[in-house]
């Protein structure tokens, strides 16, 4: 019989990390378990159980970006970032709370504090199993074979109408802000326009399918869209979905980055959260909290699965997959259902745990505190699961189009919709899933106007390829 220290020679490297954390942990957290039981009391004073369960929280979610690393693959990958996000969202946020002892975001966890050490050790150590689930997923998903799909591109793209595109999605963001038109989903969705056509022109630029008006076309929109997001209304999730698919045309269609780049990105990000303060007290006048504890409780994942772990099913009942169908019912039109269900999963969230109306704000939650809501521990380990098969689908749509050279700026765009819709992490899934397909199809109709189809501001030849 082949030793285990054998089979463990024979590992590559990210292997090796993944089952050394399992093998040191696993035993670990079953003698820390077996010795005091779950831990009770304050969150402030977490138990040796809950620190270990933050440290190979820690562990695991970096494994992705250590496999893209000894691989030398993609410091993109897909995984690679939803694990960070998921270290920023979990284990970071619990060693705020725990170590740091920083003040809770959720009223509902300020006001219980010191009872929930239990439920936020019962959720790390569910998500310990569920980032599991979420790379057996992602790793082991058999692959699937494309079909391309006829997409309309043109021999030359319009900088006319991809500037008219980035107004009309202007005009539509300036009406909602200003409460001329309301928030409804097709004007919502018309304001994505806005971050398509800065992308789109940078593209152009880096594939030199475009004269020298793209820089300064380039210029007007990206600095139209940061007054937008940041003057307008500060709008730190925007400014996320801005970037996002900069990102990705300058890693894909140009130089591209490399993982000596993650440590900038990383502090970029980071600089993020004090502009939101300093944006917000130039705004309002009001500062209410430091950098360092603004950045954490921005990080709601381990408090958003506590307080659901707590509150479920003595005050609210589970919910049996009632909220998942939501993502079904965002695709009927209101007018056709005058009485369809609030999609938005933060004013039910507040509603059933705090006791607010619906019109009086709302609670955030992640994916993993949904699944959890509505089918229990169970819910958690298969809804991660699911999400990264969906990673993996959407990893694996990307990776062909590149086999095959078909990467243009169509096909950039489409995968960063898909990518970005779970990188986010926090929401619902109706958020993800309904979001993922009406954006597609606002994307596609961004193209067909940026490229000339509608406004017929090119030559009226239309060829018909997949980019």
């Amino acid at each position: 019989m082949q030793s285990i220290a054998s089979t463990f020679e024979d590992r590559d490297i990210p292997t090796q990390f993944l089952v050394a954390v399992v093998l040191l942990f696993l035993p670990l957290d079953a003698l820390l378990y077996a010795l005091d039981g779950l831990p009770e009391g304050s969150i402030y004073s977490p138990s040796a159980l809950t620190i270990s369960f933050i440290l190979s929280l820690a562990l695991l979610c970096l494994y992705p970006l250590l496999r893209s690393f000894v691989e030398d693959g993609d410091p993109l990958e897909p995984a690679a970032v939803v694990g960070g996000v998921m270290f920023l969202y979990l284990p970071v946020s619990a060693a705020g709370l725990t170590i740091l002892k920083m003040e809770p975001a959720y009223p509902s966890v300020v006001r219980n504090v010191d009872i929930l050490l239990e439920p936020m050790t019962v959720a790390l150590g569910l998500m310990n199993l569920g980032v599991l689930c979420f790379y057996l997923g992602y790793y082991r998903f058999p692959d699937v074979s494309f079909p391309g799909p006829v997409i309309p591109t043109w021999n030359g793209w319009s900088s006319k109408a991809i500037l008219l595109a980035w107004a009309v999605g202007a005009a539509a963001y300036l009406a909602i802000e200003y409460g001329y038109i309301s928030r409804n989903a097709f004007v919502l969705l018309l304001t994505t326009w806005i971050y398509y056509a800065p992308p789109c022109l940078l593209y152009l630029g880096l594939q030199r399918q475009s004269p020298g008006w793209w820089r300064p076309l380039l210029a007007v929109t990206l600095v139209g869209n940061l007054v937008l997001l940041t003057v307008v209304d500060f709008a730190l999730y925007s400014l996320l979905q801005q970037f996002f698919p900069l990102l990705l045309v300058y890693h894909y269609a140009g130089p591209g980055i490399s993982f000596r780049t993650i440590p900038a990105l990383g502090a970029g990000l980071f600089v993020l959260f004090p502009l939101e303060l300093l944006f917000g007290y130039v705004q309002d006048g009001k500062l209410n909290t430091g950098i360092l504890e603004h950045f954490v409780t921005r990080m709601i994942g381990t408090e958003s699965l506590t307080m659901v772990i707590h509150r479920v099913p003595e005050e609210v009942p589970y919910q049996h997959g009632e909220t998942i169908l939501l993502t079904f019912y965002s695709f009927i039109p209101r007018v056709l259902w005058e009485g369809k269900p609030l999609i938005t999963m933060s004013p039910r969230t507040a509603y059933y745990f705090a006791g607010r109306t619906w019109e009086n704000g709302g609670a955030q939650m992640i994916l993993p505190a949904e699944f959890y809501w509505n089918f229990g521990a169970l819910g958690v380990i298969v809804g991660m699961l699911i999400l990264g098969v969906s990673l993996c689908l959407i990893r694996q749509w990307f990776a062909a189009r590149r086999a095959q050279r078909k990467v243009g700026f169509v096909t950039i765009l489409f995968f960063n919709i898909g990518f970005f819709n779970f990188v986010l992490f926090e929401g619902s899934v109706a958020d993800t899933y309904s979001s993922l397909g009406k954006e597609l199809v606002f994307a596609y109709g961004f193209v067909l106007l940026a490229g000339g189809a509608i406004t017929g501001l090119l030559s009226s030849t239309v060829e018909r390829v997949v980019p």
